[in-house]
């Protein structure tokens, strides 16, 4: 493998820990293991780490040696996921920012959707008992919906997703799958455009797939996610006499305390 180097690399944005328990799974994979128990004891980690980074609300960074003992016990593809986790923690070369500085537009929102991705998932972690998330976990994040859910053969089209919510336990307060779309209005220079609400490629295959297929909406739950009251309320004005089939919401989410701050629920057909 080649060599990386702490040092050469800078932390720019904040770690993205969807997409690093998603590594996790991959390594485990790729590595040969079994279970995520035999992948922990072969890192030399206890199993209850991994499962803090997939499910608990985490703040700082994964280490750099805990992300080499990962990497080098993934096989022949410990390079690749290397890199893949190194990104996903939120790290730069500083080489790479040298000759190419991020712009501040840029940093910004990307900064911006990753903390909202990461309190969509302390949001759902929020659902959990605290005391049975170790032994009995309800509900499983997942960064999409299985295919089987999530995609329509009929139609091609499928459910975007940056969170999912998998109920598999067996309450029945909550839908089977539960899948948040973070919405954002593309605010850079390159955009040349005033603050949105949904755009289509986001609401087109949600509706369209509730008005032909509504039994694909049984037991799932389907929620546009905003960060900005302004945002919150145009959509909601805009799609206030929408009514659909399945159980469809939009939400203004509290980054800061990963919360709901406000929640509008279409109105069934």
């Amino acid at each position: 493998m080649a060599e990386f180097r702490e040092e050469d690399y800078e932390q720019v944005y904040t770690p993205d820990f969807m997409r690093l328990s998603t590594l996790i799974e991959r390594a485990r994979e790729a590595g040969g293991y079994a279970t995520m128990a035999d992948f922990a004891q072969a890192c030399g980690v206890q199993p209850s780490t991994f499962s803090r980074i997939k499910t608990k609300n985490i703040k700082r960074p994964l280490s750099w040696d805990m992300i080499k003992t990962i990497a080098d016990h993934t096989g022949e593809e410990n390079e690749f996921i290397f890199k893949q986790f190194i990104r996903a923690n939120g790290l730069k070369l500083k080489k790479d920012l040298q000759e190419r500085p991020i712009p501040d537009y840029m940093k910004d929102f990307t900064e911006l959707e990753i903390r909202a991705k990461n309190a969509v998932r302390d949001l759902v972690v929020k659902m959990f008992d605290e005391d049975d998330q170790d032994d009995d976990i309800t509900y499983a994040i997942l960064p999409r919906f299985p295919r089987n859910v999530g995609y329509s053969d009929r139609f091609r089209m499928y459910l975007p997703a940056d969170v999912v919510a998998e109920n598999r336990g067996s309450d029945k307060d909550y839908p089977r799958f539960w899948g948040f779309r973070i919405l954002f209005p593309w605010g850079g220079p390159r955009a040349g455009a005033t603050r949105s609400v949904l755009s289509a490629n986001d609401y087109a295959a949600v509706f369209l797939r509730d008005l032909w297929e509504p039994e694909s909406f049984k037991d799932i739950k389907y929620s546009f996610v905003t960060v900005d009251k302004d945002d919150y309320d145009a959509t909601v004005e805009m799609y206030s006499q929408t009514r659909v089939n399945g159980d469809i919401s939009i939400i203004l989410l509290d980054i800061e305390n990963s919360s709901i701050t406000e929640e509008y629920t279409f109105e069934n057909n």
